[in-house]
């Protein structure tokens, strides 16, 4: 009887202790960042009597360093993971001392619905001796934020457990041509005495914050980089890979800038080239009547062999002549010229037709062997002159590579056969309808659930987005600042949905299918 009494109360107060775990766990859930929660209508009473004053830009602190601060909207952003629907790192105070307390105002929403609707939450701070209150504003982002002040920066970035903060000093300054012009800025990013992976993107100590302000959507660079990557895997000479970004929100000297690419560099580290490989950067390639620019990027000086290779290159791709095929097919990496041309023909790329690609020249031998890598993909997938187009570009064809025009002009049945084998072969894998959507909805999630796509365009509405309508166009502003440098007006509106992009990959795709297929028809 007494051992049956024993379990009876053992199981009670396992029972019991169950309970206050579960209760004790639920009110560590309510205490977001580990400070506790104050309903709305407790609000005025903890504020009676109470002055307000504006301190917590220089006091709040996320695991240690400062929160970045809106100084004009007066919000501050703390980044929190997307996966999780619980909370990572603690709130404090700066040198706070017992009078002072910070409260996180009872939520109407769960975080990660709160993060996708861009809810605001708001946290209090008071200082009961001195009498004193501030109530603020706090968004909760799924992205990394950085933030950078005077010439020290910031990056917060949130795993499942915790939010993590590294500090650097830095050095930066605007970049682009055009871009330059932007109201939206991009920049070149440098750490200062210090090589660093960032997001898991590789070490490095230059960096470029690319604003995406003509990216419209903040979705043509990314497709198309991590397209062509994997392109770039299945070829046999390895290294033609493009630049690898992560998105982020970005604050700068105490004002919200809205999501950047945080990126990688077009360098011999990138493309995985010896000490005897050449690089050259190309702006625009001698076509028409355009001047064009092959910049030379390494090795740094010129020499013969440099003069040489570029002077060869124009020769046979940039110039009318009477060079067999088979001569021009030794300067090049064919395979990769055929992916490349297709790259630019799927994507509608026609910038990147005549300019906007790297020039690999990778040593073999007594020779070298170019290959084409992408860059600034922003006119891609349906976009020509910062708008969308109706839907005539869907069933252009014309988006040869230079290099690849000019090879099909000697050999056009060759050139037909060749690329026509070499898209169905892709269409199987990476080209697939299944594939670029997955690359499309991943970073669609990521955009959308982390609420900062709906705030970079609040800040910069010059293009408006996801209102739902197709294909309604308006007119483009052009501003001719100098020696042919245009950049985009302000007055531009944009029309953009989400689906514009999946729409044109579908009708592209079945577009390509039936022009590609007739090449091979034609050899039976």
């Amino acid at each position: 009887m007494y051992k049956k009494r024993v379990q009876i109360l053992t199981a009670l107060f396992i029972s019991v202790l169950l309970i206050l775990i579960v209760l004790i766990v639920d009110v560590n859930t309510r205490k977001h960042f580990g400070i506790p929660e104050i309903q709305i209508d407790q609000l005025q009473d903890l504020l009676q009597e109470k002055k307000e004053v504006f301190v917590l830009d220089k006091k709040l602190l996320i695991n240690g360093e400062k929160v970045p601060y809106d100084k004009k909207e007066k919000i501050f952003y703390i980044t929190q993971s997307l996966s999780e629907s619980n909370w990572q790192g603690h709130i404090t105070l700066k040198d706070k001392v017992p009078s002072e307390k910070v409260y996180i105002i009872a939520p109407q929403k769960d975080k990660l619905e709160a993060m996708a609707g861009n809810s605001h939450y708001q946290i209090c701070y008071t200082d009961d001796e001195k009498k004193v209150f501030q109530v603020c504003d706090v968004i909760i982002s799924g992205l990394p934020i950085m933030d950078i002040v005077g010439n020290e920066m910031t990056l917060f970035s949130a795993s499942e457990k915790n939010v993590s903060a590294e500090k650097f000093d830095i050095a930066y300054e605007v970049r682009g041509a055009s871009s330059y012009y932007y109201d939206k800025k991009s920049y070149n990013l440098k750490l200062v005495d210090e090589k660093k992976s960032l997001l898991g993107l590789r070490t490095d100590d230059d960096w470029i914050l690319s604003a995406l302000y003509d990216d419209i959507g903040l979705i043509h660079n990314q497709l198309s980089y991590q397209l062509w990557n994997e392109v770039a895997s299945l070829e046999k000479t390895k290294g033609n890979y493009a630049v690898n970004q992560e998105y982020i929100e970005l604050l700068m000297d105490g004002e919200y800038l809205g999501v950047y690419a945080l990126s990688e560099r077009g360098d011999t580290k990138q493309f995985m080239m010896s000490d005897n490989d050449i690089l050259f950067k190309v702006k625009g390639f001698p076509y028409d009547e355009g001047k064009g620019v092959i910049d030379l990027k390494y090795p740094k000086e010129a020499n013969m062999e440099t003069d040489s290779l570029k002077d060869s290159f124009m020769d046979h791709f940039c110039e009318e002549n009477d060079i067999p095929l088979q001569n021009s097919l030794i300067l090049i990496d064919y395979e990769n010229s055929l992916d490349y041309s297709l790259f630019c023909q799927i994507a509608t790329a026609s910038d990147n037709t005549i300019k906007n690609s790297f020039l690999v020249g990778r040593r073999t031998g007594e020779y070298y062997k170019l290959c084409e890598i992408p860059w600034d993909c922003n006119m891609t997938w349906g976009i020509k002159t910062y708008v969308l187009t109706s839907e005539d570009r869907i069933y252009d064809t014309e988006f040869m590579s230079l290099v690849i025009r000019k090879l099909y002009k000697k050999n056009p049945e060759k050139i037909n056969y060749d690329i026509a084998n070499r898209w169905f072969y892709l269409r199987d894998s990476v080209f697939s309808e299944k594939n670029i959507k997955a690359i499309l909805d991943e970073n669609f999630l990521i955009l959308h659930r982390s609420g900062a796509y709906e705030r970079n365009y609040c800040k910069w509405p010059t293009i408006s987005v996801n209102t739902g309508e197709k294909n309604d166009l308006s007119d483009v502003s052009f501003s001719d600042i100098e020696e042919g440098e245009y950049v985009m007006s302000t007055s531009i509106q944009e029309i953009w949905d989400d689906e514009n992009i999946y729409n044109f990959v579908e009708k592209r795709l079945a577009v390509l299918d039936e022009y590609y297929k007739q090449f091979l028809s034609a050899t039976e």
